[in-house]
């Protein structure tokens, strides 16, 4: 586990003493060619490794793009074909989603001013944990990222485009689909509501066969014990600094008044997420994927106005602190971590 403590700790370094805006440039060039590396050169790493794996080697003999085109989630189905077509192996398909997430990563960290703060704190689980196993939704991540961006410079229709392309890869993404009315608006209730009210029916028509397929397996469990024991440790993590936001909020909107309405919905999402935890850990665990980069922008944004300047320093090594105890805890006591992660294995040598 020791070398993904050391990346952890020499990117939160890199974070605190980046000072000026070309340093704070050039490490995240460095890092995110650093992570893409990483991730994308993984051998036999990854809780979902084998399962992919097998999809990759075995699914595709008998398939045509006509008929990949129909399956449900096309988009990473399509991804898998293309690779093959083109004579690529299962670690080129890694590769691919890899750089993609990074990309995605690297560009949602810049719609804050402390970019590395939000790269680091996203390496535990938000790197590791999905972007190092769970490619379709790793995909669908990267690209409500995308949307987010879009969200707080008001691009409406961008915004509605990335969700439906994060829902080709996995069909939840298209619960969010409602961000796309709020755009242009400044945030209110009545706003929210009423784009839950516009959209929601359309996001649920989207989903179709694949609501059923989610009831089956979170809430009916016609599939098997399906839990997710690390759930609401890390809703509890996703929560947290939303507790914060909602008591420093007046103070946050008028230094980051661009990516408030953001932080605002977000943090009303993650106060109702305990809805889905008691019908389905595993839902929770997925859309916890969903809500922790929006967690880590308040965390960080808490950290600048809940603090006098003189412990504004030390509000930064606390955060820091906080996931790196997590990273350690969870590759201490994790199976998951134990059997998936450890050791961790390239190919480049």
């Amino acid at each position: 586990m020791w070398i993904y403590l050391l990346l952890y700790f020499s990117l939160a370094a890199s974070a605190l003493l980046a000072r000026t805006k070309r340093a704070v440039t050039t490490s995240l060039w460095f890092w995110g060619t650093v992570l893409a590396l990483f991730a994308g050169t993984r051998d036999a790493v990854g809780c979902d490794y084998i399962g992919y794996k097998l999809r990759f080697d075995n699914l595709y003999d008998h398939e045509t793009w006509q008929s990949i085109l129909t399956h449900a989630e096309p988009g990473f189905h399509a991804l898998n074909f293309a690779v093959i077509q083109l004579g690529g192996s299962y670690h080129t398909l890694i590769f691919i989603v890899s750089v993609f997430y990074v990309f995605c990563l690297i560009q949602f960290s810049k719609i804050h001013d402390r970019p590395l703060d939000v790269v680091a704190l996203m390496f535990p689980i938000m790197f590791v944990q999905l972007g190092m196993s769970g490619m379709r939704q790793a995909m669908a991540v990267g690209f409500l990222m995308l949307a987010m961006i879009c969200f707080v410079r008001k691009r409406v229709i961008w915004t509605a485009l990335w969700i439906l392309c994060g829902s080709l890869f996995h069909a939840s993404a298209i619960i969010f689909l409602p961000l796309a009315v709020l755009a242009k608006r400044e945030f209110s209730m009545v706003r929210m509501i009423g784009a839950l009210v516009v959209l929601g029916p359309i996001s649920g028509y989207l989903l179709g066969d694949r609501l059923e397929l989610y009831q089956a397996r979170y809430i009916y469990q016609e599939f098997g014990e399906n839990s997710s024991a690390g759930a609401w440790y890390r809703y509890a993590i996703a929560v947290i600094p939303f507790i914060a936001f909602e008591m420093r909020k007046q103070a946050i909107k008028h230094i980051y008044p661009q990516i408030f309405s953001l932080l605002r919905v977000f943090s009303l999402i993650a106060f109702t997420m305990p809805i889905a935890g008691l019908v389905s850990s595993v839902a929770l665990h997925r859309l916890g994927f969903y809500v922790l980069p929006v967690s880590i922008l308040a965390l960080v944004s808490v950290g600048r106005v809940g603090f006098t300047d003189s412990s504004a320093t030390a509000s930064r090594h606390l955060a820091f602190f906080a996931y790196g105890i997590y990273l350690f805890v969870w590759f201490s006591y994790s199976r998951h971590a134990a059997v998936g992660y450890i050791p961790y294995r390239t190919w480049l040598f």
